[in-house]
């Protein structure tokens, strides 16, 4: 593989001034400016097309709908160190994608618009209707933010994929020990990545029905209605409603353990779960104990 032909650099001149040169390496952009440089992209992507692989959708040059696993991600790493000749444990990451493909036994789409209601009790701040090609809900908050979408359409896939991946943002890594890309090759760090993954995972609110089932009393599904109900919690943001707040999510989270209304929540968490051991400990030669 000559790297030479997949690198292209080119200077932008700004009004002001100032030059910005962008080097690119497959999908991944070094940026530099006269403020400092930095590196965009994904580690998945580029290992695909270092690879060689491409895509099953002729349209689309870089795709992430297949694995990667530990092994994967520590050839790119060696493999932007050599290209960049940088030492990567100096580099200062301020966003991390962690995210996961999964199969589901029906179509994303419909797992999506049926299960998964609200986040933290709120609706997302991405959620287009009318994009054949893409169907997602995007989670925007102040240290990272949350995407659930179905992989399969928008590549064209014959297979239920689903991706669930969070976006944690300089502060919520720091918590987290993570600084540098080279952290990302210590598993313990990544454990602790994924664990926080998953605590972000536990605030959606991800339901079998919206309005109970038929073993519920009337008075509980007509509460399962109310409390599925973005307007209902909207309206109990007010300081002076917390209480009411925190005693209609307990039960909300009742009902939904009572009458086993959580059967989609536990099945795509253990997925996720299943599928981070199958990345980590694919192969165990690069798993320090």
């Amino acid at each position: 593989m000559d790297g030479r032909r997949k690198s292209t650099i080119r200077e932008i001149k700004k009004e002001d001034g100032e030059n910005t040169k962008i080097a690119r390496l497959y999908n991944m952009s070094l940026v530099s400016t006269q403020k400092g440089t930095h590196l965009e992209g994904s580690l998945h992507s580029y290992h695909n097309a270092m690879k060689g692989r491409k895509s099953k959708n002729e349209k689309d040059k870089w795709f992430n709908y297949n694995d990667f696993t530990y092994q994967n991600l520590l050839e790119v790493l060696e493999d932007l160190e050599k290209r960049l000749k940088y030492d990567l444990s100096k580099t200062r990451m301020t966003i991390c994608e962690m995210g996961f493909n999964v199969n589901l036994d029906m179509e994303p789409n419909r797992f999506i618009d049926k299960f998964i209601l609200m986040f933290k009790l709120k609706l997302p701040c991405r959620d287009p209707k009318n994009q054949k090609s893409m169907k997602f809900k995007r989670f925007d908050l102040d240290n990272y933010y949350v995407k659930i979408y179905d992989k399969s359409l928008q590549y064209g896939l014959k297979d239920n994929i689903l991706r669930f991946e969070v976006g944690f943002k300089t502060d919520e890594l720091k918590e987290l020990n993570i600084r540098s890309l080279k952290d990302l090759l210590d598993t313990d760090k990544l454990e602790f990545l994924f664990h926080s993954l998953l605590k972000k995972y536990d605030d959606f609110l991800i339901v079998d029905r919206f309005d109970g089932n038929k073993t519920m009393p009337q008075k509980a599904r007509r509460k399962m209605v109310l409390y599925t109900h973005p307007q209902y919690w909207i309206e109990l943001l007010d300081e002076k409603k917390y209480e009411r707040r925190k005693s209609s999510k307990q039960e909300l989270e009742y009902l939904i353990h009572k009458y086993g209304l959580d059967k989609r929540r536990k099945y795509l968490r253990h997925l996720i779960e299943e599928k981070f051991k199958q990345l980590l400990y694919s192969d165990e030669r690069y798993y320090s104990y």
